[in-house]
């Protein structure tokens, strides 16, 4: 699990970029007002999040299962879901979406679905940055403290993960 993706990141990320995911769906949304937002990290643990204004229920797809299976194609194949669905098809497997929207790089995957494909993308790509730099941010912080210990403590959430594994074994 990394020890600097978590869902005060993922939150914070979402929040930082949540002015703009709302001048989006208000310019080029196209009357559409719900999307689902996944983030999985390199050892494939996920968060998400629904920015919605009608209930799940009334929804025209399955947004967050849609979603989901982006940022996994993604971090599966450490390709933006855009190429794969556009220029290399026969990656796809059963359980993929057939849609793009989802983003990747180094290990870190972002998707969104509820919008146009290049549309979700665009917010995927955005959510990416935002994880990505305030990792960073915390990484330096953690660098330049002088109190900090060489090898990184393992987290809470770390410790909770561990123990449902080992538990679940």
């Amino acid at each position: 699990m990394s020890f600097l993706v978590t869902q005060e990141v993922f939150d914070q990320a979402v929040a930082l970029v949540r002015p703009s995911i709302d001048a989006l769906l208000a310019e080029l949304g196209g009357g559409r007002r719900n999307l689902h937002i996944v983030v999985i990290e390199p050892s494939f643990h996920l968060y998400e999040t629904t920015i919605a204004v009608d209930p799940k229920e009334s929804w025209a797809h399955k947004y967050d299962e849609i979603a989901r299976a982006k940022a996994e194609l993604c971090h599966r194949t450490g390709q933006s879901s855009s190429y794969i669905v556009n220029e290399a098809p026969w990656i796809l497997e059963g359980g993929d979406a057939r849609f793009a929207g989802g983003f990747v790089q180094d290990e870190l995957a972002a998707a969104v679905s509820g919008l146009l494909s290049h549309l979700d993308e665009v917010i995927s790509r955005w959510i990416w940055s935002a994880v990505a730099g305030i990792c960073k941010d915390r990484m330096k912080e953690i660098q330049e403290d002088k109190n900090s210990p060489d090898i990184l403590p393992i987290s809470e959430e770390q410790a909770d993960a561990t123990s449902n594994d080992a538990a679940a074994s």
